[in-house]
């Protein structure tokens, strides 16, 4: 329920990516000029998506009132939502100007985001179903 894996789908395969994935894909080929910056704003904004909707079911998440840690947990997912976004908002730039350091640089920050994201979004639905 709250994986954030999208519809996403590579060239190479019919496996479904997560956002992440996608991006890496994207950038890669950006860099490779297979897409067009075009294509890539759109790939972005298909990304940007998969984040508000995250964000929507978010905010319908409920935790008992006397679970204190719930509130917290949801902070954290909330910051990592942030934090994903704010990455691939910096990933944006490249389709103006296509530099490989920048993309490696500011895909290992989205790694990094998405990682922690997916880690807390786990711990969410785990003590949502635990608790």
């Amino acid at each position: 329920m709250y994986s954030m894996v999208s519809r996403f789908t590579t060239n190479n395969s019919s496996r479904a990516l997560n956002p992440m994935e996608k991006l890496e894909e994207s950038v890669d080929l950006l860099l490779q000029n297979r897409i067009s910056a075009t294509e890539y704003e759109q790939v972005l904004g298909q990304i940007f998506e998969c984040v508000e909707s995250a964000y929507t079911l978010l905010s319908k998440v409920e935790f008992p009132a006397n679970y204190d840690a719930g509130p917290v947990l949801l902070e954290y997912a909330h910051v990592g939502l942030e934090s994903f976004a704010e990455a691939v908002g910096a990933l944006n730039e490249l389709g103006l100007a296509p530099d490989a350091s920048a993309a490696a640089e500011h895909l290992q920050q989205a790694r990094e985001a998405y990682q922690a994201l997916s880690d807390v979004l786990k711990e969410v639905q785990n003590e949502r179903y635990n608790y």
